[in-house]
């Protein structure tokens, strides 16, 4: 299948530390590529990739410094990667778009009038129209014009409840739900801190024997803290639309004690892998069981379900509904008006 995939602008593929939807498209595209497929990534030209390579500068508006609200070079990019689609429209079979922070909307009034089947993942929540600094407003609802014409997929069932909750996402055409895969061979950190709650909360406790703070780490040390790790603790406080460092611990056979938040409860299908809970008091509970939980069964547990190649395989299944529906459109519209 030849497949094209428009990437958010703003952080490599794949990130440095940080890019969680950078992560999955960088392995979507792998998978793909390693399966057969050809595949065309428009991005900025610091990506790396198997992929063929399309690119209108050269380097992600991260790495330049651009403000996160600053949207003009974020359009042209945009533009430009949509506006070679159309011109080589018979290059391709589909078009993989990828809905993460607030300048990707610009892409479903831009793909409009494009003729190749495609489809969007929406990999974060409504509402995009707000800021860094927490402004909201209320542009989304007048982009649903292209939105509700978009075949859309959710990364998890929380995610698309979520989403069918706020009122105007009551048009949105979502057409499957896909999970994020990890190549288990290969899981990817990511980097995050809170400052405030940080020095509030958590450095107090660091005593540099029992309670370590080790910060941002690469591939391998991830990979090797969670081999070595008991279980993993996510007290997730919100409704994450996925949860991909619970899918990463098990890869690494790691078992997980989870919040009962977000898709948490569609990644910990049963107590051979982790445990859900509660609170916190829950959560204390649930770490005297761990050492009930088989290793090994929790790798192979994710190799099935979250792997890279579950991944590409049921987006397959998707592009092929996506091209099928959209050949019997063009069938009908060739049919002549009876007269």
């Amino acid at each position: 299948m030849r497949i094209a995939h428009i990437d958010p602008p703003w952080l490599p593929i794949p990130p440095k530390n940080y890019g969680g939807t950078e992560n999955v498209i960088y392995n979507l595209i792998e998978e793909q590529v390693s399966q057969g497929h050809e595949v065309t990534l428009f991005a900025p030209a610091d990506a790396k990739t198997s992929a063929e390579l399309i690119s209108f500068f050269s380097r992600s508006l991260y790495e330049d410094k651009v403000p996160w609200d600053a949207h003009l070079k974020a359009y042209y990019h945009l533009h430009k990667s949509v506006a070679y689609l159309k011109k080589h429209k018979d290059d391709f079979d589909i078009v993989h778009m990828h809905l993460s922070s607030s300048s990707d909307m610009y892409v479903f009034p831009l793909a409009e009038t494009l003729s190749l089947p495609h489809v969007a993942t929406l990999h974060s929540q409504f509402p995009f129209d707000r800021t860094t600094t927490g402004w909201q407003g209320d542009a989304d609802k007048y982009y649903i014009e292209w939105l509700s014409k978009m075949p859309l997929v959710a990364i998890s069932e929380s995610s698309r409840r979520l989403i069918q909750k706020n009122v105007f996402s009551l048009k949105l055409n979502i057409v499957a739900v896909v999970h994020h895969g990890i190549p288990v061979k290969n899981v990817r950190a990511g980097s995050s801190r809170p400052e405030d709650y940080f020095s509030e909360q958590i450095e107090p406790q660091l005593d540099g024997q029992q309670i370590k703070y080790i910060g941002p780490v690469g591939a391998k040390a991830k990979v090797d803290l969670l081999s070595r790790a008991r279980g993993m603790l996510n007290p997730i406080q919100w409704e994450e639309p996925f949860g991909m460092v619970m899918a990463e611990a098990m890869a690494a056979g790691c078992p997980v004690i989870a919040f009962r938040r977000g898709a948490a409860n569609e990644i910990i299908l049963s107590e051979k892998v982790g445990f859900l809970v509660d609170d916190v008091a829950e959560m204390v509970d649930s770490i005297r069981r761990i050492d009930e939980i088989d290793r090994e069964a929790v790798r192979h547990y994710a190799e099935m379900h979250f792997s890279a190649g579950a991944m590409a395989e049921n987006y397959v299944i998707v592009y092929q509904r996506i091209i099928g529906l959209r050949q019997r459109h063009d069938q009908t519209l060739a049919i002549p008006a009876k007269v």
